[in-house]
């Protein structure tokens, strides 16, 4: 399956975090092997203030989902983009761990 690129995606929805930066749900139309329609959703963590990332970092995506809509995607993304908690954990599940 051949995914669409990033400029092709849509914000669907976006709120700032408390002490800066935002947590935004963005949905990306796809195609199944059969060609049929779907749609791949990211949550997105952007933890800086500033608009501009450092060259090749990207905002970490902490929770992914591949549905038939847009509605399915926002629906099934939105309790943990809405939870502090929920973001705050998967960022840390997500996380390198280091070895040192």
């Amino acid at each position: 399956m051949a995914k669409a690129s990033k400029r092709d995606s849509e914000r669907v929805y976006e709120r700032q975090l408390p002490g800066g930066g935002f947590v935004s749900i963005e949905v990306t139309p796809t195609r199944n092997l059969l060609g049929l329609r779907k749609y791949h959703g990211d949550v997105v963590v952007e933890r800086r203030t500033e608009l501009e990332r450092r060259r090749g970092h990207v905002a970490p995506v902490v929770a992914e989902v591949d549905a038939p809509t847009i509605s399915s995607v926002f629906h099934e993304l939105l309790p943990v983009a809405q939870s502090n908690v929920a973001v705050a954990t998967r960022c840390l599940v997500r996380a390198p761990v280091s070895t040192n």
